[in-house]
């Protein structure tokens, strides 16, 4: 394992969002332009399970897939999240102010100091010489990076978790056929670089 500087351009959400694009990255920069009220925003939605990932502006899923993905289960890994029981949607809604209030603190702190936290994990797939970082936590940091315009974030690399094509058709046995991987893989490429190469051929 190892850290590497990765500019936020080459990074994807859980559900293939961008980091300018996440619900975070506009909920921080409602706090910079003095904005406090968060609970009707996509923020506030998905923090108390009014919305998901399958929600209008919460995800860019692959369009097409014979089976639709599971939150989240992707040919290189799986991070099933079981749907929320009703104690948690209790607690999420008497914790959320403090949940604001902690985020509002973070917002402020990396507008002044810059990135702060650990290094990000995720999954690192290449194509050729590019390059796209999905990341698997660190949400609300990557999303207020992107809004206090930091270009860099320092994300954990694992030669378990670098996945080229070659690699990315062999993980994909997990319940994927080779045409749905092929076109989660292409969808990622899409996302980042406004294109795909044809990976496989």
């Amino acid at each position: 394992m190892k850290t590497r500087e990765m500019p936020l351009d080459r990074l994807l959400s859980k559900a293939f969002l961008r980091p300018w694009e996440l619900s975070e990255a506009e909920a921080a920069r409602m706090v910079l332009a003095g904005n406090q009220h968060l609970r009707g925003t996509r923020f506030g939605n998905l923090r108390l399970g009014v919305a998901t990932w399958e929600s209008p502006g919460c995800g860019e899923l692959p369009k097409g897939l014979d089976y639709p993905l599971g939150y989240w289960v992707v040919p290189w890994q799986s991070k099933i999240r079981p749907p929320m029981s009703l104690r948690e949607w209790v607690e999420r809604r008497l914790r959320f102010r403090k949940t604001v209030s902690d985020f509002r603190k973070l917002v402020r702190m990396m507008d002044r100091k810059g990135w702060v936290g650990p290094a990000v994990p995720g999954i690192l797939l290449v194509d050729g010489k590019r390059e796209c970082f999905l990341f698997t936590d660190g949400n609300r940091r990557i999303g207020i990076a992107a809004a206090v315009h930091i270009a860099k974030i320092p994300a954990k690399i694992s030669p378990l978790l670098t996945f080229d094509w070659k690699a990315t058709k062999a993980a994909g046995w997990r319940g994927f056929s080779e045409a749905d991987t092929r076109r989660i893989w292409e969808h990622v490429w899409r996302r980042v670089h406004g294109e795909c190469k044809d990976g496989g051929t």
